[in-house]
């Protein structure tokens, strides 16, 4: 069906007012706007309505105002972003008077490239009509005649529209790209990474509230709003009860296993670009540093999605104990052309392990079986195993593994013996310390305030970053995009601009402000 509209206004109600009136000034000057109040039907079906309006208008814009986004038409954006993203139908953001300074950052990705129409730049309501309507038609509507008054004041007249604005998505690629021609980049991958697979991973929230139900410390029926003690806490008064061994299997088996049953986005966006990164040339005056991937996630993501690229790689597993480290070695991996993965069998004399490459099950089975000389490498001291012998990437699991028993540091009492046990018995590999020293960590979806993650910056990270000036980048969504976890949106979101600030000054992390998989996927393209 032919385009009936010129274009489609998404708003926030609470920005009624102002929208309405800027959309009487185009329909003034011409155009066909599609607008919910003047479109649809009293009595038809809302969201039908809207659907169709998409369809049919040849552009989109976006209306942004002091409130931000509303719910409601945070659905409208994910349905223009999945329909017209990526056309040639033109899709922009307008922030509205009083819009905040951050509020683009609100939008998806593939939005906050954009040239965006800014109506609190000062040039007058004018100039921002006529860049709106420069932005809906692709026409430039001709301008009114010049004044035959004196000359303006120059700096009255100088460009002010947001587009010559840096971007922090483009500069964080940028440098993070050429970084990648001199030397490898060390990815700390954490929960925030596993966005965009359905069902996700079990939030923490929904862990603590199924423990201290069965401690009976709150009732079943407790309301899903209401604040909760972070898991760690919850995983104490359980153990308490119950042991640790008993703590450690009701984790894993919450439902959705922990890692979720689909294939998280970014895992897969992360192998891709570790296989493209060894095809890059090596630095003058020296070889790359090993490719390191440091998680604190109990699943098994990122060994499926390394798999899934037919990656040969290495994992090491840290024990809550400190005592040991376990060390799997998953090489000759290849892709087979009927979709499946293949591996060198677990023993001698035995079969090859064969996984499909889109099955969960069969990929985590692979997984779990080990190499007898795999044992071998796990009996010796961290620093008398050939690591310059072993695949790359190192993917080191430094708070435990879903599947190792008593490997997973879960409750308030493991994170306050595991750093000491940890550093006592000197059983993290100096190996791995080395890489870290001597290159940039990227951070892939962190959650700082969580004890996991500041459990192993203290432990793992601190001494090495106080070696580097480097600035260090971390890709995460605002908290208030985690739908799921209540504990992150009622928490976090609060204070974000307050933490984004204090990791920078404290850590020298620098917070990017996008979806991790998008990300991946541009850095993948530059590199």
């Amino acid at each position: 069906m032919d385009s009936q509209f010129d274009v489609f206004i998404s708003y926030n109600w609470n920005d009624k007012v102002a929208v309405v009136q800027i959309a009487e000034k185009l329909r003034a000057g011409g155009l066909a706007v599609w607008l919910d109040d003047w479109e649809i039907q009293p009595g038809s079906d809302i969201p039908k309505g809207i659907d169709r309006g998409i369809n049919n208008c040849r552009s989109v814009a976006i209306f942004v105002g002091p409130d931000d986004v509303g719910p409601f038409q945070d659905a409208e954006i994910q349905a223009i972003v999945m329909k017209h993203v990526g056309t040639d139908i033109p899709t922009f953001p307008v922030l509205l008077p009083g819009a905040g300074k951050d509020a683009i950052k609100k939008l998806p990705l593939l939005l906050q490239s954009k040239r965006w129409v800014d109506f609190n730049g000062g040039a007058g309501e004018e100039e921002y009509l006529y860049l709106l309507q420069w932005g809906i038609t692709g026409k430039r509507p001709p301008r009114a005649q010049p004044s035959t008054e004196g000359p303006r004041d120059p700096e009255a007249q100088r460009d002010l529209s947001p587009v010559r604005q840096r971007d922090p998505v483009e500069d964080a690629l940028k440098q993070l790209a050429e970084q990648l021609k001199r030397q490898n980049v060390t990815y700390f991958l954490g929960p925030g990474a596993a966005v965009g697979c359905q069902p996700m991973p079990t939030p923490g929230c929904d862990i603590a509230r199924e423990l201290l139900c069965e401690v009976d410390i709150i009732k079943s029926d407790y309301p899903r709003s209401g604040l909760l003690p972070h898991v760690s806490v919850a995983g104490m008064y359980y153990s308490v009860k119950s042991g640790d061994r008993i703590l450690e299997e009701k984790v894993m088996q919450q439902p959705p296993p922990l890692g979720s049953t689909q294939f998280p986005p970014a895992h897969d966006e992360l192998a891709r670009l570790l296989s493209l990164l060894p095809t890059l040339p090596t630095p003058r005056g020296g070889s790359r540093v090993p490719q390191l991937i440091i998680t604190t996630n109990l699943d098994l993501m990122m060994e499926r999605a390394l798999l899934r690229a037919g990656l040969s790689f290495t994992r090491i597993v840290q024990y809550r104990s400190g005592e040991q480290i376990d060390v799997d070695v998953y090489r000759h991996v290849q892709l087979n052309g009927d979709g499946t993965v293949q591996l060198p069998p677990a023993a001698a004399g035995g079969a090859p392990r064969v996984a499909r490459v889109d099955d969960v099950k069969e990929l985590d089975a692979v997984i779990k079986t080990r190499r007898t000389e795999d044992r071998e490498l796990s009996r010796r001291p961290p620093d008398g195993i050939p690591w310059t012998e072993m695949p790359e990437p190192i993917l080191y699991k430094f708070l435990g593994s879903q599947e190792v028993p008593n490997s997973c540091v879960l409750s308030a009492s493991h994170h306050f013996k595991f750093p000491r046990r940890v550093l006592q018995r000197n059983s993290i590999p100096t190996h791995v310390n080395d890489i870290i020293t001597n290159s940039t960590t990227l951070f892939l979806g962190p959650w700082f305030t969580d004890p996991d993650f500041l459990l192993t910056y203290y432990t793992l990270l601190c001494d090495s970053f106080g070696l580097s000036s480097d600035i260090r980048y971390a890709v995460q969504l605002h908290p208030q995009r985690f739908e799921a976890d209540i504990y992150r949106r009622q928490m976090d979101s609060p204070v974000w601009e307050e933490i984004k600030e204090n990791v920078m000054m404290e850590m020298k992390i620098k917070t990017i402000e996008a979806d991790v998989a998008d990300f991946l996927r541009r850095l993948c393209g530059r590199v």
